[in-house]
């Protein structure tokens, strides 16, 4: 930082002859009455007090630096209890993890099982995750022509984090990567260099901002302190999550075959925020925020499918309606102005920062059918029509045909091909009709 100054003296605005800007950064010229140097009818700042008046060492700040740039050899730290900002924005992280899981049967019925339960502290500053989670897998062979299942799993997560934007100033990695090694986390008694406490015996943390009290004033964010607001601010969420496929197989026919499934996905997301009083975003008032989220879906399909092969011919149909139903449902809000301490709920805040909500909804419905041909694994013949209807679209739009026709050629079958080295081979050409439903929710719908 010292050349940085000198380099910035000499060859910046204020264009000082080189060797007078080294004797303005090392503070050997003479002062005026406020500590400043001065040099022809202007004044300057020296090193220290350029970076804040934060002077580690125990000499003064005029021979902290030689006009050569290198430290006083005399000068010794003196910092009590220093430690650097990367090791007090993490901690020792610890992992456990533990599952029990069976599998079995009887008769025509197979089961499987399992439970899982996660305890993850991170080695950040507040973060840590737990997590329950289960499933079940049964399935059974009812009769000879008749097949059902269903494959449950649940489970439910509780999340505890601290800031992670890239260059969030509230981010303890970022803040202790950008910041100065010169600033201590915590105060030090200048005269002294002995750590500071506060009336409850705590450390106190160094925002930076300590002008009254010390004459220090940190150039890099002024009044902020990331692993303090980590500390004393809390985010935390909780997500809760159902998950369910249940089916069934008929076997009409030896060639002919119905199916049905049923797949409903459930999830619960709750988060909540809080920022103190002290330091941050949240001072002086504190403020809390709430966020929920709940999202429910499913898809229910009945396939009928035909497989039937007349000597080198093969023919697969496919006949199937399908029905998809969304939804989404959120709410979120923010009070300030904090009356009690820990009391983490909107009726400790007085005043409605923010309150917003929203939900979107969509359905899907389409009958579809296919035709794949093929003779003798070799050419190949297939076409698909679908018609789908989608609550996005008004009423006149909402239903549209959509088609394919495709055709292939197997090349590494034909004798004329067969070689050591190719062993897939494959020309496909297809052409079709597509469509695109992502538009938004309800976009044909008019403003008020």
């Amino acid at each position: 930082m010292w050349q940085a100054y000198t380099n910035n003296l000499a060859y910046g605005s204020t264009a000082i002859p080189i060797d007078i800007a080294r004797q303005l950064g090392s503070g050997v010229l003479p002062r005026n009455d406020k500590g400043l140097q001065l040099y022809n009818g202007k004044t300057y700042q020296d090193i220290v007090q350029y970076l804040g008046n934060y002077n580690a060492f125990d000499v003064s700040n005029e021979t902290l630096v030689g006009v050569d740039g290198k430290l006083n050899p005399a000068a010794k730290f003196r910092y009590e209890g220093f430690t650097s900002w990367e090791d007090e924005a993490s901690r020792k992280g610890n992992r456990n993890e533990y599952n029990v899981n069976y599998s079995g049967g009887f008769n025509s019925t197979d089961i499987y099982s399992s439970l899982n339960y996660l305890k993850d502290n991170g080695w950040g500053l507040r973060s840590s995750n737990e997590r329950f989670q289960g499933r079940l897998n049964v399935n059974t062979k009812v009769t000879d022509w008749l097949k059902t299942g269903i494959n449950i799993n649940a489970a439910t997560i509780n999340y505890n984090f601290a800031a992670d934007g890239a260059s969030s100033i509230n981010n303890p990695f970022y803040f202790s990567r950008a910041i100065a090694p010169i600033y201590p986390v915590y105060v030090h008694d200048p005269a002294t260099g002995k750590l500071v406490y506060d009336e409850f015996g705590a450390k106190r943390y160094d925002y930076g901002n300590l002008v009254s009290e010390f004459g220090l004033s940190r150039p890099f964010n002024s009044g902020r302190h990331a692993i303090a607001e980590t500390m004393f601010n809390s985010s935390a969420a909780n997500r809760d999550f159902f998950g369910a496929r249940a089916y069934i197989d008929i076997n009409i026919l030896p060639w002919l075959t119905f199916s049905t499934t049923f797949s409903p996905d459930i999830q619960n997301y709750k988060s909540e925020g809080y920022e103190n009083t002290i330091v941050g975003d949240g001072a002086p008032a504190g403020r809390y925020n709430q966020s929920w989220n709940r999202q429910l879906s499913y898809t229910f399909n009945q396939l009928l499918r035909a497989n039937n092969t007349f000597g080198n011919h093969n023919l697969q149909t496919v006949l199937g309606h399908e029905f998809y139903s969304y939804k989404y449902e959120s709410i979120y809000g923010m009070r300030t102005g904090q009356g009690f301490q820990g009391v983490n709920i909107f009726e400790n805040f007085t005043d409605i920062s923010s309150l917003t909500s929203g939900i979107n909804e969509n359905t899907i419905e389409s009958y579809f059918g296919r035709v794949n041909y093929n003779y003798n694994s070799k050419y190949y013949l297939s076409a698909m029509i679908r018609a789908d209807g989608n609550s996005k679209f008004p009423s006149n739009l909402r239903w549209e045909e959509f088609w394919s026709l495709g055709a292939a050629w197997r090349l590494d079958q034909e004798d004329f091909f067969k070689n050591d080295y190719v062993n897939l081979l494959k020309l496909r050409a297809s052409y079709g009709k597509l469509g695109n439903s992502d538009v938004g929710y309800y976009p044909y719908q008019k403003w008020l």
